[in-house]
């Protein structure tokens, strides 16, 4: 992977536009669709723990691979950051969708405090730490359960990038983005 240049990275989207839209434009080959994320990626600039912190609702680009599709038809709302050590990433929101159902009725004992409309598994237990990623120390989110740790890079002020990769894998197996709510 090259040295990323930052010095001439302003780290916004234009205008009022969302940002998936001037990210990711339609790609018909998924391939090149996860080579744009990952090049848009490493511009990107590092997260530290304080800034993760609170509630974040979230979104998934097609990269390809079934946690983009799993998370869409779950109901998948976001994660929630209380502390370094205290992480809930699998927050879902109340979906009609057969597997939204599904997942409501598993997660129905554990709802958040914060937010009794929202649940949460349990297999989504986190923490933070630093960790390097292409030559970048920025935030990652580890899984307490899971061999997966999400890394995060700033888009902007209200926004972040994420890139999923599981244990022994060198490809990422995901790419989203969380926004605060």
């Amino acid at each position: 992977m090259p040295v990323i240049d930052r010095t001439q990275h302003t780290g916004h989207s234009a205008g009022s536009q969302r940002y998936t839209a001037v990210l990711a434009p339609p790609f018909s080959d998924v391939a090149a669709h996860k080579d744009a994320l990952l090049a848009r990626y490493v511009t990107l600039w590092p997260v530290t723990v304080e800034q993760m912190l609170g509630p974040w609702r979230g979104g998934v680009w097609n990269s390809g691979g079934v946690f983009a599709a799993l998370l869409g038809s779950v109901g998948w709302y976001g994660k929630v950051f209380r502390n370094a050590g205290d992480v809930d990433a699998l927050v879902f929101q109340r979906s009609a969708a057969p597997l939204g159902v599904l997942v409501r009725l598993l997660c129905a004992p554990w709802r958040l405090p914060e937010d009794r409309s929202l649940s949460r598994h349990p297999l989504g237990a986190a923490r933070l730490e630093t960790r390097e990623l292409y030559g970048v120390q920025s935030v990652a989110m580890c899984y307490r359960h899971l061999p997966i740790a999400d890394h995060f890079r700033r888009i902007d002020d209200r926004r972040v990038m994420g890139l999923m990769q599981i244990a022994g894998r060198r490809e990422p197996e995901l790419f989203f983005w969380l926004e605060r709510p």
